[in-house]
């Protein structure tokens, strides 16, 4: 019986230590209905992740009631919608289509979220009609759930937890209460989880503030990346900036390094990155920048032997001119994949010396299909081991992502350059690829404005003439390229002023893969909730035409990356 445990075992364990006695004896006298042999109660103990708690609840009711997947949504109280994750066999395509829905909506998961009543569904083509608004996109992946509510540890509503199976089923009332056990075991644990999540947030929300990326300019795809030494100490010194000149066809990249950690690292940063910024508006030299950064470095405590990569890009004739401070070589992957350092353009660390001179500005060309990499050094030094070994490093893990997109070339220089034991330093890092169509690349950036879309499907279509054989692919390229600017433009940028979407489109031996970014967060509810009949298919028809799509949310926007089976090993004409 529940409570009960032999007097011999009670008495073995009464000579454990006490924390180990405390766990087992809670685990025996618990409820039997929600102890199992994998562990339940260890694994949510265990969970440090939203996700890790979903999987929990799957892995323990899979073997026994054949549960097929969980949904769990949590809500937003600063803006009134549920954020929704799948664990199972959910396509992307609904992860995508429901990763945000309104609390207020007519779905089941929205309805047990906000009234706390358990909601069982043993087929979704039967569903009420309320219900059946949202249920009928899912009839052929899921057609029995059971809602439950979420609830922290004070009995407040936190969000409902679906379970799902593919197949209609007669769902037993005791199958409802032993499956809200667990979810009631559950609740506490995601308000734990999202507790920690909330503070680790406040931390990464401020670097990102600090380090707000600038997508305006039309001539260049960027993305950044910023990757702390350990995740407590999330501000630091390190820095990136992008920055639009006067001329619209000039833009400044920057990536420094202040010495020290943590806040008093990221005070002084956040003034010299503000410093640069001004002057680059309107400064062309990157010479005259440095110049005036150094002035004002010596009057700033804590910016001695800050270090400084500063580049300035000219669309108009594909030059690049350069300056580092201290800093690492920038990195330039040629049209062709080879990669090589420029190193020109050097002079000391900032308010290191009492006279800076150095060389003058170096120079190098930024032609179309190429790829610029500015870095801070925590990237590519290890402990114990020489520099030289760091950047060839470098230059081959760049050579081995010269065909991605920016958003993951800088995912895949961080996961390729860790240390088996992660980083011991701050890591910055910048890419930029210029706008421009080559044989293997076609990047654009383009004003978040629907007008313009029709100009870039032109020339996407003239480009897949010319480097796809398959006209089934090209055309499947064009509609769901199609469909996804016109989400970044609705949902991503919210036809700001001044916000952008790009679109870098790359072909190889396995195939196409296009990626549409934008500058958003894709907070509107895109469910079904606020789909009427003529609008709202976008997510489907991307899904349907596309091999394989992958979504990256983050601090920087959304980013979409649709993948083609196609055998493009031709050049450009031939």
């Amino acid at each position: 019986m529940q409570g009960e445990v032999p007097a011999d075992l009670a008495a073995t364990i009464a000579q454990w230590p006490v924390e180990l006695r405390t766990a087992v004896m809670r685990l025996l006298t618990a409820d039997p209905r929600v102890v199992d042999q994998d562990g339940y109660r260890v694994a949510l103990n265990l969970a440090d992740t939203e996700e890790a708690v979903a999987a929990a609840v799957l892995r323990r009711w899979a073997p026994e009631i054949g549960l097929d997947a969980v949904s769990m949504g949590r809500l937003d109280p600063d803006d009134g919608t549920l954020r929704v994750l799948f664990v199972g066999g959910i396509p992307g395509e609904y992860r995508d289509r429901y990763y945000v829905i309104n609390a207020d909506g007519p779905g089941p998961m929205a309805e047990a979220a906000r009234t706390g009543r358990v909601i069982v569904i043993e087929d979704t083509g039967l569903s009420e009609p309320g219900h059946r608004t949202v249920l009928q996109d899912f009839d052929d992946v899921v057609r029995a759930l059971v809602f439950h509510p979420l609830r922290d540890s004070a009995g407040v509503l936190i969000g409902a937890m679906g379970l799902g199976w593919f197949k209609p089923r007669t769902i037993a009332p005791a199958e409802v209460e032993v499956t809200g056990h667990s979810v009631a075991l559950a609740g506490p644990t995601l308000a734990r989880v999202r507790s920690a999540e909330r503070e680790r947030r406040i931390a990464v929300d401020l670097q990102d503030h600090l380090l707000d990326l600038n997508r305006t300019s039309t001539v260049a795809a960027v993305a950044a990346a910023y990757q702390p030494a350990a995740e407590a100490m999330r501000v630091g010194g390190d820095w990136y900036l992008v920055k639009p000149a006067e001329d619209p066809d000039r833009v400044a990249f920057c990536v420094g390094d202040v010495v020290g950690l943590g806040l008093p690292a990221a005070t002084v940063m956040s003034r010299l990155r503000s410093a640069i910024a001004a002057v680059s508006r309107t400064l062309v030299d990157p010479t005259a920048v440095l110049d005036l950064t150094e002035r004002y470095a010596r009057t700033v405590r804590g910016a001695q032997c800050a270090t400084v990569a500063y580049a300035v890009f000219d669309a108009a004739d594909h030059t690049l001119q350069y300056i580092c401070a201290g800093h690492p070589y920038p990195l330039l992957l040629d049209p062709d994949g080879r990669a090589r350092f420029l190193t020109a353009g050097r002079r000391p660390p900032l308010s290191a010396v009492a006279d800076p001179a150095g060389e003058p500005a170096g120079t190098a060309e930024l032609p179309e299909g190429s790829l610029l990499i500015l870095y801070t050094d925590g990237l590519i030094e290890r402990r114990g081991e020489d520099l030289d070994l760091g950047l060839a490093r470098l230059a081959a893990a760049a050579t081995e992502c010269a065909g991605l997109d920016t958003g993951k070339v800088c995912a895949e220089l961080l996961k390729r350059m860790a240390p088996p034991g992660g980083f011991t330093d701050d890591v910055a890092l910048l890419a930029v690829r210029p706008v421009g169509i080559t044989s293997r690349g076609f990047v654009r950036v383009l004003p978040a404005e629907l007008r313009e879309m029709g100009a870039v499907r032109r020339e996407l279509r003239d480009w897949l003439a010319e480097v796809c054989p398959d006209p089934v692919v090209q055309q499947d390229v064009l509609v769901s390229v199609g469909e996804a600017l016109t989400n970044a433009v609705e949902h991503g940028s919210e036809q700001y002023p001044d916000t952008t979407v790009s679109l870098e489109v790359f072909v190889g031996q396995d195939g196409i893969f296009a990626t549409v970014g934008d500058s958003g967060h894709w907070s509107q509810d895109s469910s079904a909730s606020q789909r009427h009949a003529v609008r709202g298919r976008g997510l489907k028809l991307i899904h349907a035409l596309s091999t394989h799509v992958e979504t990256l949310r983050s601090s920087h926007g959304t980013r979409v990356t649709m993948h083609y089976g196609c055998k493009c090993d031709r050049p450009a004409g031939s």
